[in-house]
Order: C-alpha cells, then structure tokens, then sequence
C-alpha cells in the first residue's frame, strides 16, 4: 500500500472519529435536558414522599433512557475505512 494512500486513510479514519464523539456528545447533552421534564413531572405530581418519588422518577429516568444512551453510545461499525 502506497504511503500517501494510507496516510490519507489514517487521516480519513482520524477526523471521522473525532466526528462520532461530537455527534455523540450532542446527543447525550440532548438526551440530559430531555430528562428534566421527566423527573420534574415525577416529583411534582406524585403523591408519595420526597424520597420514594425521588426514587420513582430515577426508575422512571432509567427504564426510558437507558435505550436513549444505548442507541448513543453503540458505536457503529466502520467497513470502509479499515486499515
């Protein structure tokens, strides 16, 4: 493999990176305003307690952003740019 080619590919794969965590990152700091609203409805209209509706919205937060924060940080293969 010619040196320039794979330079180019290092550099390819480089920025490319660089460009899945910027992405990823958005969307993480989107996910987390998402959040607030959800447990701001949790603590404000449950009838419980302040600790057992803590722990609720925090249950609530869990089961519905975990898959949020799985679709995010699952990285995504790359089949063109392999060295």
């Amino acid at each position: 493999m010619n040196k320039t080619y794979k330079y180019i590919l290092q550099k390819i794969s480089y920025y490319y990176e660089r460009y899945y965590f910027a992405i990823s990152y958005i969307l993480y700091l989107g996910r987390w305003q998402l959040s607030t609203p959800l447990l701001f409805v949790c603590i404000v209209y449950l009838p419980f307690d302040d600790a057992t509706k803590t722990i609720i919205a925090n249950l609530i937060g869990g089961l519905f952003f975990f898959w949020i924060d799985r679709f995010i940080f699952t990285k995504k293969e790359k089949k063109v740019l392999e060295l």
